[in-house]
């Protein structure tokens, strides 16, 4: 067969690099090639010309190199030979000589017929075995990166860095917009992420931030969830956040088990909520369970069609009294539609003074009637730990929503003179079904 003089000139540089060998004066044993009519490879062993090189003729080493014109390729090995251009031996490796000094790198085929990168231990392998990809990082380095996957300059932000797909080759899931984005897509759509659990593991699943969140404007979220539910018919039940542990303390355990537990650190918070829920309407529930079902802010069930009642604390103090009058209302709090008053507590804690005035009273009421609910009690008094007025009752003047106010009234002076005095009025209510 005929070679190109390019590939005549490869294998003479070759045999040249591995014996040194010239043509002349070849010894017994020895292996040289020089170029014969026509540009064939012509084959010497010893002091015989073989003539033009044929299946086999040509060997290294007792078979380690086999030039073979027949099949047109290169074996390194005694392996059968097969299919290919160049063909390698099992075991046989293509090894670099590391530099500075280090360990060697090579590229072989393991055992488990995987291509595999190695310097002493398989870094990466390919193909084959369990793992079809496999890196494994065998030195223990602070801010080593196992994997990079980087995009290229000038590639548009809706690039995708890594995808999987089906035996169909229809994508399933990826890292969209250049990685920002982890999309689920296919049939089912569906992400399962399991985790293991065992007596080990303090946290089954961590979701950390690299850095403090400092924005100063607008909204900033760890973590925003997404989805939006719009059947068009049907009964279907639709769940943004669901979570079904299963409970089991038998054999003696007794420790608190706690679904969602919110633990936070603060430090310094002008207005931490740890959990909120904005105005769903009045027909919706914020909080519902299988008894009764909670609306914050403006009811609280136990069960249904029954109430509980609440108890807040309002608190005036003598700051908030500035009219130049002898009264003046202060808006407790609005009592919504169906409110009912079960009573009410009237205890200053500091006695009501200033100016010329002689005496001051205070009464709960309604725009209708500032003694609606209380009658008139002395704050200008001496205050005690049994200094106050207690109101037991079941009223209410309307099924409205309407403001509670409590009507100050001072003797002698103007309620902008009084300069001292705090009393604190705590109002049961309750919202009937």
């Amino acid at each position: 067969m005929r070679y190109t003089n390019l590939m005549f000139l490869l294998v003479v540089l070759f045999a040249v690099s591995l014996s040194a060998q010239v043509v002349d004066g070849v010894n017994a044993n020895e292996t040289a090639v020089t170029s014969g009519a026509a540009n064939d490879i012509v084959c010497h062993s010893g002091a015989t010309t073989v003539g033009p090189c044929d299946t086999g003729d040509f060997f290294w080493n007792a078979g380690l190199l086999t030039l073979d014109q027949a099949a047109h390729g290169i074996a390194f090995g005694t392996d059968p030979a097969d299919a290919g251009v160049i063909r390698l031996s099992n075991a046989t490796a293509i090894q670099w000589e590391a530099d500075p000094a280090g360990t060697d790198l090579s590229f072989s085929v393991n055992a488990s017929e995987q291509f595999a990168f190695n310097n002493g231990n398989d870094l990466v392998t390919i193909g084959g075995g369990t793992d079809t990809l496999f890196v494994e990082d065998t030195e223990v380095t602070t801010g080593k990166t196992l994997l990079v996957i980087q995009e290229g300059d000038g590639q548009v932000t809706t690039e995708t860095l890594l995808e999987f797909r089906n035996d169909s080759g229809t994508p399933m899931t990826g890292f969209k917009d250049r990685g920002r984005r982890f999309e689920v897509v296919g049939s089912g759509n569906q992400f399962i992420l399991r985790l293991s659990g065992g007596g080990g593991s303090v946290a089954g699943f961590v979701i950390d931030s690299v850095s403090d969140f400092t924005r100063t404007t607008t909204n900033q979220n760890h973590i925003l969830v997404n989805s939006d539910y719009k059947p068009t018919s049907g009964t279907g039940t639709f769940h943004t956040f669901r979570l079904t542990p299963e409970i089991n303390q038998t054999g003696g355990a007794s420790g608190i088990v706690r679904v969602i537990y919110v633990e936070p650190a603060v430090i310094a918070a002008a207005d931490f909520r740890a959990i909120e829920v904005a105005d769903v309407g009045a027909t919706h529930f914020a909080l519902k369970t299988g008894t009764g079902e909670v609306s914050f802010g403006d009811k609280v069930s136990a069960v249904p069609g029954g109430n509980i009642p609440v108890c807040p604390k309002y608190t005036v103090a003598a700051a908030a009294l500035t009219t130049a009058s002898a009264t003046e209302d202060e808006v407790l709090f609005n009592l919504p539609a169906n409110g009912v008053l079960m009573g009410v507590r009237v205890k200053h804690s500091l006695a009501f003074s200033g100016g010329s005035s002689s005496a001051m009273t205070v009464s709960i009421g309604d725009s209708s009637s500032t003694t609606l609910y209380t009658v008139a009690f002395n704050v200008f008094q001496a205050a005690g730990a049994e200094v106050m007025q207690f109101t037991d009752m079941f009223k209410a003047k309307t099924s409205l929503a309407r403001d509670l106010l409590a009507r100050f009234t001072v003797t002698d002076d103007t309620m902008d003179n009084v300069t001292a005095g705090s009393v604190d009025i705590h109002v049961c209510w309750v919202v009937l079904p």
